[in-house]
């Protein structure tokens, strides 16, 4: 045998590497393997342009239940929270004596279990204000705020039908990017980590790390990964400001 030529236990060996690398088992063959979905990422939406696009859509172009579609995605750019999470609030979570509370402190996270505080904007205070009585939602304070399409007593949107209505907003706008209800968690994140970053001089504490709290993340590389900051992002905002 030349140099040039392979043994076949040599060629074994590689295709058992190979197999190794992309996860596969040798003694069983692709075809038998059992499919998997793969889900897309989440992916920031890029332009406040494209969020006013979205919110326009959903408001007048999503069906019946538009306005309840449009409040959902304007709470989760506005509140940062899981999807799930935010579909799971009841009316009496936000309207308590007549008004709209400017922070949420009956949220538990699903995830981790733990009881968090949300603060509101005045301006998502009146947006919610303006949703519950014009669905008559005050007269129903232990009601799902956002209920399913069977009624006040049917149980809440699951975040399954939000997923579904985010692709048809995708697909129809013809996004080239993926919108995922994770998205809207994740365009809070970015855009105020950004927006921290441009008045530094207001934050006592690095804008990383504020983040990092809000998000819950137990370290920095985890919120780092979850802004999809780039090395240029660090750079920028490690050196825009000399003390």
């Amino acid at each position: 045998m030349s140099s040039q030529q392979i043994s076949f236990a040599d060629l074994a060996k590689a295709i058992q590497q190979r197999a190794e690398k992309s996860s596969l088992s040798v003694s069983q063959p692709k075809a038998l393997q059992p499919k998997r979905r793969v889900a897309s990422p989440a992916n920031v939406i890029p332009s406040p342009q494209i969020i006013e696009e979205i919110k326009d859509y959903l408001l007048f172009h999503s069906g019946k239940y538009g306005y309840r579609n449009y409040i959902i995605f304007l709470l989760g750019i506005n509140v940062g929270r899981r999807c799930g999470d935010l579909l799971a609030l009841r009316v009496s979570d936000v309207y308590q004596n007549g008004k709209v509370v400017d922070h949420i402190t009956q949220l538990v996270e699903s995830k981790t279990g733990k009881r968090i505080t949300l603060y509101l904007s005045d301006d998502v205070r009146e947006e919610l204000r303006q949703y519950i009585y014009a669905n008559m939602l005050h007269h129903y304070p232990s009601s799902y705020l956002f209920p399913s399409q069977k009624g006040h007593n049917a149980g809440h949107l699951s975040t399954k039908s939000y997923w579904r209505i985010m692709n048809d907003v995708e697909n129809t706008l013809q996004l080239n990017f993926h919108l995922s209800t994770h998205a809207m968690r994740k365009t809070f994140a970015r855009y105020r980590y950004d927006y921290m970053v441009a008045h530094r001089d207001e934050y006592k504490v690095d804008p990383l790390v504020i983040m990092q709290k809000i998000l819950g993340h137990s370290s920095q590389q985890i919120t780092i990964d979850y802004l999809d900051l780039t090395k240029e992002d660090i750079k920028k905002a490690m050196t825009s400001i000399t003390l």
